[in-house]
This record gives structure tokens, sequence and C-alpha cells, in this order.
């Protein structure tokens, strides 16, 4: 599993506006597409790779539900955030898969720049736009790049209402 103690500080991409304020933090931070701001994870929130995850895709949901797998025994919802936002959804071929808090309350998520752990600082402005605002409400910078605190848990209640497709 992945704490903030199992991976070193990197940074990389996006620009980002505004002020910060506050201390410096270490994160866990993950992208699920290189031209997307970073998600962090809440402090004391563990994560952990899949390595060569094996997927089963379920009838008759969204695009952006991928599936579910198993990790020792548990079934862990996986969803694609990038087509979640309305992106083309990922190809699943080589498929990079997160789980976040493993445990009866974890999902996983698709993820496109390897998760580490990142210096950012609390912005003062509230996240860009309301879709990406539906995955935190919390923006950080890290450099010139935004972040966002991923409510995972909030994400994932909310996303399992949606996952079903509507028939007409």
């Amino acid at each position: 599993m992945i704490t903030a103690t199992a991976i070193r500080p990197k940074g990389a991409g996006r620009p980002s506006t505004g002020a910060t304020s506050g201390p410096v933090e270490m994160r866990i931070g993950f992208r699920f597409a290189a031209d997307q701001p970073w998600l962090l994870l809440a402090p004391q929130v563990a994560a952990q790779v899949a390595i060569e995850p094996s997927l089963t895709r379920i009838p008759h949901t969204q695009p952006w539900f991928r599936g579910v797998m198993s990790l020792r025994g548990t079934l862990y919802p996986v969803f694609d955030l990038g087509a979640w936002l309305g992106a083309a959804p990922a190809a699943l071929d080589r498929a990079r898969i997160l789980v976040v808090a493993p445990g009866d309350r974890g999902g996983a998520v698709l993820y496109s720049d390897e998760p580490r752990m990142l210096q950012v600082r609390r912005a003062a402005a509230p996240v860009a736009t309301e879709r990406l605002a539906g995955l935190g409400r919390t923006s950080f910078h890290h450099g010139d790049e935004t972040a966002i605190e991923f409510d995972h848990e909030k994400w994932f209640l909310d996303a399992a209402h949606e996952v079903a497709q509507r028939h007409a």
C-alpha cells in the first residue's frame, strides 16, 4: 500500500492561478489524465496500485464505470474519472488502477501519472469548475499546478447512484 512515507515527491505539468495560504503539506497525489489537475488523498487515506488487475465489466452501466476487480477477496468498483468528466474512455489494454482506501468503503480509479508524494499548499480560490468540484471542494497548489483534494467517500457514494444506465 502507498502511505505518506512510501513514495517520494515529484512534480510536473499543469499551470494554475490564485494565491496560496497555509503551510506546505505532503499529500499522495495522482492524475487520471496528464492535462487534468492532481487529485490528492486526504491525510491518513491509504492507496494501493493494482498490479495486472482483471476487470469484470457489468452490463448496462455508464461508460465511466469500468467494472469490478477483486483484490485479496474484496471486490472494488473501478471508475474512469476522465470519462466521467466527458473525455473518451481510457483504453484498458494496460489499465493502471489505483485502489483508494482499501477495505469495505474503498473503490478504484484509473490513473495516468504514477501516484506520488506532492508538496502542496491550500489555495485561496475554490475548485475551478462545477464538474471538477464534484471530485472535491478543496483546492491546492503544487508549484504552479492545480490539485484538488479527492473526496473519495462522497464521490464513490454519489457515483454509485449514477452507475446504472437509464433506458427510455
